[in-house]
């Protein structure tokens, strides 16, 4: 956006520029020496993190705005190199380098007057990702790895819960091929054929406060379910095709539920990659409805166990 100031041959033209947008990383550092801070990116006042954290770098773009800016740019968008060097010598490219041009600088090439936004959520909410080998993660916060990806996952279902206002106890710190994590347990799996938001998830669990789960257990459910109420202790799993709809009702289930060990010299690379296996106890109970049609997991009053009991309504004249 130009300065409203007269142009003068006697000076360059100054423009005045007020950009939201995301800065690559290599980038910040420099841009925050030549700006706010002469020591580059520190820490905040806290003395661990950085006042300009990193986040996940996605947007969503209005179609009519970006067609026009496609139109006027031709697509081209500045490059930049962002080398990878071997050692602190910088001599030897750690692998090769190579032009690019970023997405997140879409926004230096919109007119003017569009506007540009953002949103911060909690982390646990928006973004997990998996890209680091195990011996690398170690070294990095967060370690970005199969076993923090997966362990970011149970809390994420847990807290969902939690949110709800469901009994959800959290569990200790564990420690697998050096990469330590207290978000293991519970391990808390909602499919996305339950619920997909927390809007969903809210219709799907009606009573929050008759939810509860102990900090070791271990909860798969899977299909059109309805939590009503549950106590768990233990390994618990429901799963229903299409077409039925499952009600778990003044369901207790307490069990040995699931342990983790390490991983066997001559395991499969799944398991080696999170550094760990999941062993179920012979008393992990695991339900697969078999048909369609409104079905109910509860206990037995009689054995005590938890089981389907398939619902037969008959319409009165």
């Amino acid at each position: 956006r130009e300065s409203s100031s007269p142009p003068s041959h006697k000076k360059p033209r100054v423009l005045d520029l007020s950009l939201t947008l995301n800065v690559e990383y290599n980038q910040l550092d420099p841009l925050l020496r030549a700006t706010v801070n002469k020591d580059g990116d520190v820490a905040g006042p806290d003395g661990v993190h950085s006042p300009y954290p990193g986040n996940i770098n996605q947007f969503v773009l209005r179609c009519k705005p970006y067609a026009a800016t496609l139109k006027a740019t031709r697509g081209v968008m500045g490059e930049f190199v962002n080398p990878k060097y071997a050692d602190a010598s910088k001599t030897t490219f750690k692998k090769p380098a190579r032009l690019e041009c970023m997405m997140q600088d879409y926004p230096k090439v919109l007119a003017p007057t569009e506007n540009v936004g953002f949103t911060a959520v909690d982390s646990w909410i928006a973004f997990s990702p998996c890209k680091n080998a195990t011996a690398d993660a170690k070294s990095k916060n967060p370690p970005a790895c199969a076993l923090s990806a997966e362990a970011d996952q149970y809390f994420h279902c847990a807290e969902m819960l939690r949110v709800l206002g469901c009994d959800v106890a959290k569990g200790a710190t564990e420690e697998w091929e050096g990469i330590s994590s207290d978000m293991l347990s519970p391990s808390i799996v909602l499919a996305p054929s339950m619920a997909v938001s927390l809007v969903d998830l809210k219709a799907k669990v009606p009573a929050p406060k008759f939810v509860k789960i102990s900090a070791t257990s271990s909860l798969y459910l899977r299909g059109d379910i309805t939590v009503r109420s549950l106590h768990l202790d233990g390994g618990l799993s429901v799963t229903a095709p299409p077409g039925a709809k499952v009600s778990i009702t003044e369901c207790v289930c307490v069990n040995a539920g699931h342990t983790r060990a390490a991983v066997a010299a001559d395991a499969p690379e799944s398991l080696k990659i999170r550094g760990y296996d999941t062993v179920a106890s012979d008393d992990v109970v695991a339900i697969d409805i078999p048909s369609t049609g409104a079905w109910v997991v509860t206990t037995d009053a009689a054995s005590g166990k938890v089981v389907a009991q398939k619902q037969d309504f008959c319409t009165m004249a």
